[in-house]
């Protein structure tokens, strides 16, 4: 017989209007919740971060681990997100800052919610990547999320995206960053950019991109 889930993750859910059936499924005796319902949790339990903390950095060997730390109300939870190329497939080794981070705030968000143990995020594991075989529907939904894991490599992977890395990264090293946080603004401007559904990238969004730039050169810098 299956694992059920437990009755504090269902009662959790229900309070934020999540339906159990669509945000977790069991994954070999695991339950496991999508990236996506633990970012409607924290909205929704008024969950904040810290800046977080790069233990360690590297472009080069694709590795990045964060410590991150979330607060609500007067408690506070701290965890780590790793991301490197054992533990990242497919178009998400092009972003392992963005999947670290994702890693880390998911499992501080189920701490905060007092669930995690009981149900994992979607994130921890190749494994749940995934997803249950629950029929056509949920296959389709994997197929969709494959593919904006596809269409991001691709975006990254152009000439535009590098030529403007390239001037950026003349304008970090004028204001005196490291490299690590000069690759954290890069990563965090990009991800104000996902939606893009194509290469080109449109003028509203470069200059969108360069404002973001400029602030973080100029906080980082101080």
């Amino acid at each position: 017989m299956a694992k059920q889930l437990d009755k504090r993750v269902k009662d959790l859910l229900a309070k934020h209007d999540i339906n159990p059936r669509e945000a977790c499924w069991d994954c070999h005796g695991s339950w496991v919740i999508y990236h996506k319902y633990c970012e409607i949790i924290a909205a929704k339990a008024g969950i904040t971060f810290d800046p977080p903390n790069i233990i360690e950095a590297s472009i080069e060997k694709q590795t990045v681990v964060l410590c991150v730390t979330g607060r609500m109300g007067d408690r506070a939870e701290w965890s780590f997100g790793e991301a490197s190329p054992d533990n990242l497939k497919g178009g998400a080794k092009t972003f392992p800052y963005a999947m670290a981070e994702k890693r880390g705030k998911d499992r501080v968000i189920l701490k905060l919610a007092g669930i995690h143990g009981l149900v994992y995020s979607e994130e921890e594991a190749d494994d749940f990547k995934k997803g249950p075989s629950r029929g056509p529907t949920t296959s389709l939904a994997q197929k969709v999320a494959s593919r904006k894991e596809e269409v991001t490599a691709e975006f990254l992977d152009d000439d535009e995206v590098r030529e403007q890395w390239n001037r950026l990264s003349k304008a970090h090293n004028m204001a005196g960053l490291s490299k690590a946080d000069a690759a954290r603004s890069w990563q965090e401007a990009i991800g104000l950019l996902s939606a893009t559904s194509g290469k080109e990238i449109p003028v509203k969004k470069r200059d969108m991109l360069d404002s973001f730039i400029d602030k973080a050169c100029k906080s980082l810098a101080h």
